[in-house]
């Protein structure tokens, strides 16, 4: 019992300084954070992704205009940076567009232009059995 006391009082002790880290975040950089988390979680990769040879993480950077109610009216995807797989890229590219676009709405009393990392992970297939 003493044992758990002990540790969660590290626990607390070391989480203290996350909370206050986060609090520090300008509203700007919550706001962009919060997007760049809404549209990476709702990229849809189409199946012809995984027909290509991506593995890894691909970040396709996205440019998202708002008027000043928040509504986007425009997205538009960044240059390939990521040279391994160009035939894959603009299927990427196409997703993180359309997830941008499925957002909708950014919490803003401003027009805005901002550029979110959009981060997909594929994974290599580990479950495939060469024949």
């Amino acid at each position: 019992m003493f044992n758990r006391v002990i540790l969660l009082a590290l626990l607390v002790s070391a989480m203290s300084p996350i909370s206050s880290i986060a609090a520090d975040i300008k509203p700007a950089d919550k706001r962009n954070y919060e997007l760049q988390q809404q549209i990476s979680y709702n990229v849809i990769i189409p199946p012809e992704a995984f027909e290509t040879s991506a593995d890894g993480t691909l970040i396709v950077p996205i440019e998202i205009k708002t008027d000043d109610k928040g509504n986007i009216v425009a997205v538009e995807a960044g240059p390939n940076n990521w040279k391994l797989d160009r035939e894959a890229y603009p299927i990427f590219e196409e997703a993180a567009k359309e997830a941008a676009w499925n957002t909708k709405h950014v919490d803003t009393d401003e027009a805005l232009v901002v550029t979110i990392p959009v981060s997909i992970v594929m994974l290599p297939d580990t479950n495939s059995k060469k024949r």
